[in-house]
This record gives C-alpha cells, structure tokens and sequence, in this order.
C-alpha cells in the first residue's frame, strides 16, 4: 500500500509538472508575440518620425533658399505642383478642428494652383545627413499667399519605402516685436505686473494691468500677480529674461509652489546669470558704439550770439547763423552736430522741423533734411521737450538720434508722422492708442500700430539721456502719456542718474480724483532701456500708474545696434506644421 500510494503521488507530480510547461510556454509564446507587435510599433512610429524630421529640414532648406534667392524668381517661374491633390486629400482626411482650420488656410492650393518649385535645389542637397543621405524622396513647392505678396507657405513631402510625410512652413515678413530692441530694459522695476484687463461696466470701464508686447530683459528680480492671468505670456507677450521672479496670487500670497509656477511661467521665462552691473554696462557699450563718436561741427547758443564751428574745413555739413538763429543747410555724409552753450535747452518739433533753443537762440533741423538721412545731435545740457499744439502732441517726421548730456524732460507726446497714429492720440473721443479699451482689444490693435510702423512710418526717433529721463504732464487733465522711440536713461561717470521717472504724474487732476475721465496709462511703442524704471505710489500705497502697455518694433539692422523705427523687416521662416 504504501509502495501503491507512492506511486499515486508520483503520477500527480509529473501531471502538474506537464500542465505547468504546457502554461509556461504559452504564456512565453504569447509574451513574445506581444513584444513582436510592440517592436513593430515602435519601429513605425521611429520611421514615421525620422520620414517627418526629412520633411521638416527639407522646409528649412527651402525656405533659406527661396528668401536668399526670391528677387531672381518672377511670374515666368510659376509651376503646378503634381502633389496638390495628394496634399490636401490627406488634410481633408484627417479629424480634429485643428486639421480643419489648416485645410481651410490652405484651401488655395490646389492641382491647378502655380507657384516655384524648388525641388531641384533641395535635392542638391539630399546627400547630407539631415536630408536623410539619399534615401528619402524629396519634394518642394512654394506657394504665395492670397491676399499677401510677403507672404509664402513652403510645403515639402518626404517619402521612405511607402512611408510618407509632409511639413509645410510659413515664410513672411518678420515684423513681430522681436524685430528690435526689447520693450524693456532695466535693472529694476519696482511695479507688481498684472494682465491687462478692463474693471466696471458701460461708460464707467476703465483699463488697469500691464503688456510687454515684446522680450523684456529685467536685471533684478520681477514680482508678478497671476490672479487675471492663466501664464506668464498674458502679460509678457515674449521672453522674460530676469535674475529672479516672485509670482503672487489673487490673495497677494507668493506661490511657492514648483508644479503651479513651471505652468504658469511655461517656456517663456528664462533665469539672468550676469550680474546687473554687467548686463546694464554692455548695454551702454551698445549704445555708445552705435553713435557716432564725433561731431562735424557745434552750433554754440550763448548769451551773446548764435555761431557754427566745424570740425574741419571744407565742412562736410553748412549751417547758416544769423542773429539769433542758425540753420542746417546741407549736408554731403554722415551728419553728427553738437550744440552747446546753456545749461538747459528746450526741443521742439514742429512742422519746420526739430527747434532746439537755449539762451534766447535756436537752431533748426529741416525736416527736409532729417527724411533724406538720420541727423545725430549732442546737447550739452538739460533739455526738455515740449509741444504747444493740442493735446501736447510731437509730430516726428525724419530720423532723429539725440543723445543729451544732462536729464532730459518730455513733457509731450511723441507720435510718428503716420496719419492714423496721429488721429489716435488722445483725440478726446476715447480713441487713445490702447485706455479704454478691452485686453482683447488693445493686442489687436498692438498689431494693428506695428503693421503701420513697417508699411508706413518713414521716421525714427532716439533720445538718451546721461541722467535721468522724467516724463512731465504739464497742463494734463489725465494720466496717458505715449511714446514712439527708443529711449535710454544712462549713468553718469559719477554713478548718478539712469532713472526712467514718471515725474509729476501725481500732479493730475483726474489721479487726485478717482473715477474722473480715463485712467492713466503710459503707451509706447519702442523700447526702454534704463537702470531703474520709478513707478511712484499715492498716500495709499497704491499705483498711480494704473496702466503700462510697452511695445516693441522694428528692424535689428536699422540705425545703431538694435532699433525701434518700425523700418525694414526682412522674410523669415516663422514656423513649421507636421503631418
């Protein structure tokens, strides 16, 4: 029996071993058939991704070669493009409200739709690496956009044994506000930025918060308010470089939090590691290398009389003194004049031209002159700026680069010689460049200012002051105040002045009496560059400034290094969409 029953026990085992063998290989099978099919997923998604990178270096390739080359192709180049039905057959095939808005944009191409193919010259380059080493099928095409001449999509299809993608980038004319010189430029600002945002209802809205339009480079650390914003770029409408950043919620408690502050800062944040000394010391070097180093002749405004000296003879420049005036007449190169001999100026632009006075003398800058070249001025003293015309304003017509040694005053408002910036400028009819209007509002209309500045705005204005730059508000009932420029508040040798100051601002009226008329706002389109940018407090501790909107435009390659005079702008590839 127990021999018998032994055996029993024996037979049982080798059962369950065979069942556990049997189970093991099939789970085993069914691991590896599962790791088959995830290796081959994987695989495609890799060739999917390596096909779409091809397609999307072909674009950059592309793009580079047309705007290198686009003055050589004409109506006569114009092509079909055989894969234009292919195209949009696979974005009409696609689900998603995305897919259906780029089906929409690129409804225009079609099989009958000529534009250049450049196909040829991408593929002279197909055996580099980033064009995949001859493998891939390459194919480009541009098309111009209805309703823009500066304006082309670059649409490029990139094929591997059946596997194929297409990129499809956008070329125009770069004249986004990272054009030119940051909006903003300092070492601190003592001012809690917030989104700009509209409080009250009907005839008593009113517009308080903040927008950079544009990169803001902030030396120091930067405290910001996220209660009316979702991000960081619904106030900073570009980068925020700064050395230290402090966010505070709608409690006014700082946010601590790491998760909360990486959603809100997003990719648009990035941390200075050059100390403030040195950042603000290469920017002054910037400027200073930017204008010229000396004059060809000084326009002396003493007591006595008004007299020219050049610098050499003949004179490139003629400037004709008589009594107590004197006048520039010609010029024949580079134009850089200096005026001395008072220890405050005062500037003014008129119809004739720039008037700068000291001393009961005057010395004019035609306008005729400054449209034809950019006139370089060096005042050897205090100088403010003011205007007698309605609403204080400074029409700008010609180039203007002046640079004051002492404190310079504005007791007006700089507006470009473009007709409907001029009409906007506190026409009194609550059509000011942005108060009173929505956030929503007031960035389209942004974008509507710095289209004008490129397509027709023909002058340019820098003023820099060794000292401090004071805004003055001289008989104003209300707070805005708009500026069109690029200004810049340096030290002296001393260490003194470099203060952006909002000057007499707690002097007005309707800041005295809450509620009365708009509220105050500081609009420029330009740049700021400066040590300290002042934002001054009531007897409450609260902003007298309720509103500051700084929008940067224009060329890099315009006057001096960087500049805000809306000219220029060249084609650019600004973007690039995978399918």
């Amino acid at each position: 029996m127990l021999l018998s029953h032994h055996s029993r026990k024996s037979g049982f085992a080798l059962v369950m071993t065979l069942i556990l063998v049997a189970f093991g290989t099939v789970v085993l099978l069914a691991s590896g058939l599962q790791l088959s099919r995830t290796t081959d997923v994987v695989n495609s998604y890799r060739r999917i991704a390596n096909v779409q990178n091809i397609a999307n270096n072909a674009v950059e390739v592309a793009s580079c070669y047309f705007v290198d080359n686009l003055s050589s192709y004409t109506e006569d180049d114009k092509v079909t493009w055989s894969e234009a039905v292919e195209f949009i057959s696979m974005l009409d095939s696609r689900s998603g409200l995305e897919s259906k808005y780029w089906a929409d944009f690129l409804s225009f191409v079609g099989e009958d739709t000529e534009g250049f193919s450049l196909t040829d010259q991408v593929n002279s380059f197909r055996n580099s690496k980033g064009l995949g080493e001859g493998r891939y099928n390459i194919s480009a095409h541009v098309f111009p956009v209805a309703g823009g001449a500066e304006k082309y999509v670059v649409i490029c299809s990139a094929e591997l044994d059946g596997t194929k993608r297409y990129s499809m980038g956008l070329v125009m004319t770069d004249a986004s506000p990272q054009g030119g010189l940051p909006a903003l430029r300092t070492v601190s600002l003592d001012r809690v930025l917030s989104s700009l945002r509209s409080i009250g209802n009907g005839k008593s809205k009113k517009i308080v918060g903040d927008i950079i339009f544009g990169d803001a480079i902030i030396a120091g650390v930067l405290s910001l308010n996220s209660s009316s914003s979702s991000t960081l770029q619904d106030i900073v409408e570009g980068i925020l470089n700064a050395a230290g950043i402090i966010v505070y919620d709608a409690d006014g408690n700082q946010i601590t939090d790491e998760e909360t502050l990486a959603e809100f800062l997003s990719d648009y944040f990035h941390e200075i590691e050059d100390d403030a000394a040195t950042l603000y010391g290469q920017w002054v070097d910037e400027y200073e290398q930017s204008f010229p180093e000396n004059p060809e002749a000084t326009v002396t405004l003493n007591t006595s009389t008004a007299t020219v000296t050049y610098a050499q003879e003949p004179s490139q420049i003629n400037v004709i003194c008589s009594g107590a005036t004197c006048q520039l007449e010609s010029y024949s190169d580079e134009l850089t004049i200096e005026v001395s001999g008072s220890d405050q100026f005062d500037a003014e632009f008129t119809s004739e031209g720039l008037i700068i006075s000291g001393s009961g003398k005057s010395f004019l800058v035609p306008t005729s002159i400054a449209s034809e070249t950019t006139v370089h001025i060096m005042i050897d003293g205090t100088t403010t700026f003011f205007s007698d015309q309605e609403h204080k304003i400074s029409i700008v017509s010609g180039k203007y680069d002046i640079q004051v040694k002492g404190d310079v005053t504005i007791d007006t408002q700089f507006v470009y010689d473009v007709k409907k910036l001029v009409e906007e400028v506190n026409n009194g009819n609550g059509m000011s460049l942005v108060a009173n209007k929505t956030a929503v509002d007031a960035e389209t209309r942004i974008k509507d200012y710095q289209k004008l500045l490129a397509e027709e705005n023909y002058s340019y204005l820098r003023v820099a002051s060794y000292g401090d730059i004071s805004l003055g508000y001289s008989s104003a009932t209300h707070g805005d105040k708009n500026l069109m420029g690029d200004f810049f508040a340096l030290k002296r040798d001393d260490g003194s002045g470099g203060n952006f100051l909002l000057g007499d601002l707690s002097n007005v009226s309707n800041i005295n009496n809450p509620g009365q008329g708009q509220f105050s706002q500081l609009f420029l389109l330009g740049s700021i560059t400066t040590w300290q940018f002042e934002n001054p407090l009531d007897n409450n501790g609260e902003d007298l400034l309720n509103s500051l909107a700084l929008v940067a435009a224009g060329d890099p390659n315009a006057l001096g290094s960087g500049s805000s005079d809306g000219s220029g702008g060249t084609l650019a590839l600004l973007g690039i969409q995978s399918w």
